[in-house]
């Protein structure tokens, strides 16, 4: 079990771009609909949705390279 380590890193990563997708996908995209129906105009909620996402996606690199460290720190125990 020499790789457990390595196995509980990719599941953790694998779990924070899931839960990013489900996200984008359960929360954004239906944003398109509620405000449009209380008449905002398409380009302000295009430009909503698009900020949001990029926001998401950002927090998830900056994660994604945080534990990536903290892995490698505890494997080359610097």
């Amino acid at each position: 079990m020499k790789n457990a380590g390595l196995m509980a890193f990719i599941t953790l990563m694998w779990i924070m771009i899931l839960a990013a997708a489900a996200l984008l996908v359960m929360v954004v995209a239906p944003m398109e609909l509620v405000l449009l129906r209380n008449g905002a105009n398409r380009t302000v909620v295009s430009t909503i949705q698009a900020s949001i996402s990029i926001i998401v996606v950002m927090m998830l690199i900056l994660f994604l390279s945080k534990f990536k460290k903290i892995y490698v720190r505890r494997n080359l125990k610097i």
